[in-house]
């Protein structure tokens, strides 16, 4: 970074925008012929000039990120999908990390900002004046304290990137909102947990399962299954549809003079009975004369448009230009960060009175397409709406350029279409006189309408987005008869039309789903996940995988429908609460992730009704779900992490400490076949039960009591010595006070380091325990006690393999007065839970290797 040397000696701000445009913006309106200098990030580059801040000359440094700095993320042990149960991400630590989108040069930008913050007393955050926008600045200040904890940091709030907003922001500096910052970082963690979780589940269950999913993301978001909520249900009320006959009357008139053909429409409209509208149509026939009973007249205003909102600007570019939501918009902020408009990102409809609306509209008056027109605005009155953001005005132009200008069609349509409508918004309705004619035939009512147009109004510049056609009908005067010709009219009602992109974005807008710089890309994410597409007719039809989705959450017992907007409505108001200091993140958060909960437990109890709608759409499953990992109770070694469920690619089980590789607690279940969670509690030491497979001849008979299935916990000894080739004594959990195989390990290294001499156990034989969590016996010429005496080692027959089926079998194996003297040798380990038939069997198995060695 190339420094400047300045003559005097003046106080240093540091001022960042958003965009590297707007930097450049503010640097032409605050220092004009201002150079700036490279710096190592792509695209940002730094500008130094002096500027009067409130009187005070300061010495400035502005330069700029590209958007968000940082985000959210899970830390690298919850990453692995295989590794960790979906459920988990509700309550996983987050890590604020360098935006994954360009992390390593927002890595760059962040080593700018904190070479540019040194000696600053103050830093100015120029991002747009929304909650993005306020989030971006507390992740500038964040960066800069690292480097310098001393300066006071400001808000510039501005509107547009022309003198006037940016001098009387840099005269009017604030300090920067928490509040809205925290709302915006309340939206973003929920949305990434609940996110992370259904996408993890549903992707990893059915590609699985059928083989034209197998490359697919099946993505979930709180604001994206609303949005296919919408398209979905409107196809089925499509689908759903059954058209019904109908007829109708209609009288037409014949006006010789005037030359002119008249209808006069039923009043009943229609009737689904086609012989009582003939009964009526031979009555009318019959009466032969129509006679005028009423005739009236009365001013008509069509009126101009509201101030143009970021919703309205897309449905428009959406309808009269085939352009996408997410394409307007973000045409518009190419033109707003190059000065040409206002801040496009809006919810307002209604200009303040501070605004210099004479000044903005002559601005237009040069212009060859709409200039004539913004020269008859004397005295402009905007037409406004009653909503606001109280952060941005309605989107406007803040600058006049020709149309060869700009750089592509898109923006010159854009452009337009703000210009018109602006130009609109501040003329006068189009005024017109509508005439209504009565008539009644044979006690049958029949009307007309007539539409003359006096003053067009803000159609002439509005006319490519809107217009009103007038209607002459002949003069008519009461008592006034003639002879109609009647007609019976056949007709169908017809389907409700599929959405287009601006019909989805009225009704996302109507039930608050997503804010108006998020909804575009909500609709194109729904297209690119495939769940819907664009039609040539520019509608929205559901794929198979939409509807299937749709119809199997639908199908399960919510209070409220995952695809319906109620859920992410309630969350939307709460993140308003946060902004306005009624509530907080914390709560927010915390309510938020209680009521995913909940909507998710229903999910793992109900998915079947998930298979059955996929079935439905995309036909019979081709493969077995895919295993999940499961929770099974907290890790009893590092006491801070659950420990999972897990199955390797090779199919074996284990379950280990979710902390990995912090902590290496692992048990292996290498004896089963099978294993998943039975969702149920155990009562001695809480851990949840697991529903254990054994392979054929493994488990013995009495433990699997004639089934192939066992439901049990591994606090059971019995249960752990079976599931796992290691034979260990049982599976310990921070509720109980046995130790895992991964415990026994690391103690027994401990003991072995320490220690010079090596470990005797009570019956005289040196004893470690390997990786694998096998005893090994180191065999001695002679056996020591633990009281250090030497003892010969008894004799004994060796055993012999015996079924076991009945508890005379077991007696019939067991030698009680062995496991007596054992456990008179062994007195530290003799209470209620700690000494069961797993302690014996090693004691025998010990025994019989030794007298093979011997």
């Amino acid at each position: 970074i190339h420094t400047h040397t300045f003559t005097q000696k003046m106080p240093l701000a540091l001022i960042v925008a958003e965009k590297p445009n707007v930097a450049k913006g503010i640097a032409e309106i605050l220092a004009p012929g201002v150079r700036s200098s490279a710096t190592q990030a792509d695209y940002v580059r730094l500008y130094e000039f002096e500027t009067p801040i409130n009187g005070q000359d300061w010495s400035i440094r502005l330069t700029a990120v590209c958007g968000h700095l940082l985000s959210w993320d899970f830390p690298k042990s919850y990453q692995s999908w295989h590794s960790v149960p979906p459920s988990q991400l509700f309550h996983a630590p987050l890590s604020h990390i360098f935006n994954t989108a360009n992390s390593d040069n927002n890595k760059k930008i962040a080593g700018v900002l904190q070479r540019s913050i040194r000696g600053c007393k103050m830093l100015i955050i120029a991002t747009d004046s929304d909650r993005e926008g306020e989030n971006i600045g507390f992740e500038i200040i964040e960066t800069c304290r690292k480097k310098n904890k001393s300066f006071v940091a400001k808000r510039m709030k501005f509107s547009a990137v022309t003198r006037v907003e940016i001098n009387r922001a840099m005269r009017n500096l604030v300090a920067p909102d928490e509040r809205v910052s925290d709302a915006c970082v309340a939206r973003q963690q929920l949305d990434l947990r609940i996110g992370c979780l259904f996408t993890r589940f549903q992707t990893m269950r059915f590609q699985s399962m059928y083989t034209a999913l197998k490359e697919r993301l099946i993505s979930y978001g709180p604001c994206q299954f609303p949005t296919l909520g919408f398209v979905v249900e409107r196809f089925r009320e499509r689908e759903r549809f059954i058209p019904e006959d109908f007829w109708r009357l209609s009288a037409k008139h014949f006006n010789e003079e005037t030359d002119t053909v008249t209808f006069f429409n039923w009043k009943r409209g229609r009737v689904f009975d086609e012989n009582v509208c003939l009964l009526f149509h031979d009555l009318c026939v019959e009466a032969e004369v129509a006679k005028v009973v009423n005739v009236t007249g009365r001013p008509r205003d069509k009126y101009r448009p509201f101030g143009l909102t970021t919703t309205e600007m897309q449905k428009i570019a959406t309808r009269r230009y085939r352009i996408s939501p997410a394409d307007a918009l973000s045409t518009a902020e190419a033109l707003y960060q190059r000065g040409l408009i206002s801040y496009p990102r809006t919810e307002t409809n209604k200009f303040e009175k501070s605004i210099d609306l004479k000044k903005l509209v002559e601005m237009q008056r040069p212009h060859t397409d709409w200039g004539a027109f913004a020269s008859t605005l004397t005295d402009p009155t905007p037409r406004n709406g009653s909503a606001s953001d109280e952060a941005h005005p309605p989107i406007h132009p803040t600058k006049c350029i020709a149309a060869g200008a700009l750089k592509n069609d898109r923006e010159r349509k854009i452009y337009e279409l703000v210009c018109r409508h602006f130009l609109a918004c501040c003329s006068r309705n189009a005024k017109g006189r509508e005439t209504k004619v009565d008539i009644k035939v044979a006690d049958e009512e029949f009307n007309a309408k007539g539409l003359q147009i006096l003053d067009r109004g803000y159609l002439d510049v509005y006319f490519p987005f809107d217009s009103w056609k007038g209607k002459v009908i002949p003069l008519y005067a009461v008592g006034d008869e003639f002879v109609p010709e009647m007609e019976m009219n056949a007709g169908e009602t017809t389907a409700p039309k599929l959405l287009t992109e601006a019909d989805l974005l009225t009704l996302m807008a109507k039930y608050e789903i997503g804010t108006d710089a998020t909804m575009a890309e909500h609709i194109r994410t729904i297209q690119q996940r495939q769940y819907v597409n664009l039609t040539h007719s520019h509608e929205l039809v559901p794929t198979n995988l939409g509807i299937a989705l749709v119809n199997g959450y639908d199908a399960m017992s919510f209070a409220v429908s995952v695809s319906c907007p109620d859920l992410r409505r309630a969350m939307e108001a709460d993140m308003k609460k946060i902004a306005l200091g009624a509530t907080t993140k914390e709560i927010v958060i915390s309510s938020g992730i209680a009521t995913y909960e909940r909507v998710f437990s229903t999910v793992q109890r109900e998915i079947d009704r998930l298979d059955i709608a996929f079935r439905e759409q995309l036909g019979p499953a081709t493969g077995a779900p895919s295993f999940v990992p499961k929770t099974v109770c907290t890790c009893n070694l590092c006491k801070q992490s659950p420990m999972n469920l897990r199955r390797t690619k090779g199919g074996k089980f284990f379950i280990g400490c979710s902390r990995y590789p912090d902590c290496r607690n692992s048990f292996w279940l290498d004896n089963l076949d099978n294993c998943d969670s039975a969702n149920v509690s155990c009562p001695r030491c809480h851990s949840t039960k697991l529903s254990l497979t054994f392979k054929p001849g493994v488990a013995p008979a009495y433990l699997l009591m004639g089934s192939t299935t066992l439901t049990a916990c591994l606090c059971d000894n019995d249960v752990a010595h079976f599931a796992s080739s290691q034979r260990v004594s049982g599976f310990g959990t921070a509720n109980n006070s046995r130790t895992t195989a991964a415990d026994t390990t690391t103690n027994t290294h401990e003991n072995t380091t320490t220690n010079a001499t090596a470990n005797t156990n009570s019956t005289g034989r040196n004893t470690t325990t390997t990786t694998s969590g096998k005893r090994r016996t180191n065999n001695s010429s002679d056996n020591t006690n633990r009281r250090g005496t030497t003892t010969a080692a008894p004799k004994r027959k060796k055993r012999t393999q015996q079924t076991i089926t009945t508890d005379d079998d077991i007696d019939d194996l067991i030698n009680w007065e062995e496991i007596e003297e054992h456990a008179q040798a062994q007195p530290q380990q003799v209470n209620d839970n700690s000494f069961n038939m797993d302690d014996y069997m090693d004691m025998l198995d010990d025994d019989d290797d030794e007298e093979e060695e011997e």
